[in-house]
């Protein structure tokens, strides 16, 4: 591998952070998540490349935000328009996102799972759900960077002040303190050391939506984030089926503590043995 072909991770969230929402809110996926992408400065020309081709193709002038996209809303409009060719767009999207070495990745947990295995140990901090799924993924990166032998820079969407400065946070006590989590119950994930994020996180910078890959990230994250409430969703089997996601790198056994990761879903009635066969069975998608 070239000197410095670092490892960057692209990170979006998608969902609401508060642990509890407000009486009557009751949304089909109640989540929240943290990820994107994981891509080698090697091979970033050409996802920037296809994203620009995309966008002039389309005449597409503002970001891609997947919420306006999937509700054409705002300048997604002729999303509406019996006229306009859909089935050509989002082929095309599919497509933009497919680049060798660009593999979706996130850390995602059920919001009523969560309150249910911890309500009584936390408080209602909208924080928490945030720093149970940030060190996971940020875990889960550093892995596949020491793997690669190389180092990390995360790449985080600018949020606010606070929620910048809490990023910093995090990543700080990864650094000095490792993993948040009980040793005990987190062994079998065999955690890294704070000596291990030391040595391979060598940058964290907050960007704003117009940068591209941030956009790319959020497209895959939210495909990631609702497959395991609904494994046959389209956009992620097409993800599956052009192996796009990290998981596709490892075996099913290694994948558990490698690949995207679903934390405190047992509420949820979509077994596991129907989500592991919508993976094995990708290549008949």
């Amino acid at each position: 591998m070239p000197e410095h072909n670092h490892l960057n991770l692209y990170v979006d969230d998608s969902g609401s952070r508060v642990v509890k929402r407000h009486p009557g809110d009751n949304p089909r996926f109640d989540y929240f998540a943290l990820g994107g992408l994981v891509i080698l400065d090697e091979h970033k020309p050409a996802a920037q490349a296809l994203y620009d081709d995309f966008c002039q193709k389309w005449k597409i002038t503002v970001p891609l935000h997947s919420v306006k996209i999937r509700h054409s809303k705002d300048d997604w409009r002729m999303l509406r328009d019996p006229t306009f060719d859909k089935e050509a767009f989002f082929s095309d999207l599919h497509a933009m996102m497919r680049v060798p070495g660009l593999y979706g990745i996130a850390s995602t947990v059920h919001r009523p799972g969560y309150l249910k295995r911890y309500s009584e140990v936390y408080s209602d901090s909208k924080w928490l759900l945030c720093n149970t799924v940030f060190p996971i993924l940020i875990e889960r990166a550093v892995r596949y960077a020491i793997e690669l032998g190389t180092k990390l820079r995360i790449h985080v969407e600018r949020s606010g002040e606070s929620e910048d400065r809490l990023i910093k946070r995090y990543i700080e006590e990864l650094k000095s303190k490792g993993m948040p989590f009980n040793q005990e119950t987190s062994e079998k994930y065999k955690p890294l050391t704070a000596d291990d994020f030391a040595a391979t996180i060598c940058e964290l910078e907050f960007k704003d939506k117009r940068t591209r890959l941030l956009q790319v990230a959020d497209l895959l994250l939210y495909a990631i984030a609702r497959s395991r409430y609904e494994p046959t969703y389209r956009a992620y089997q097409a993800m599956i089926a052009d192996k796009m996601l990290i998981d596709c790198l490892f075996s099913a056994e290694d994948a558990i503590a490698r690949g995207s990761k679903f934390s405190c879903f047992d509420l949820i009635e979509t077994p596991t043995d129907k989500l592991e066969s919508c993976i094995l069975n990708s290549e008949d998608v």
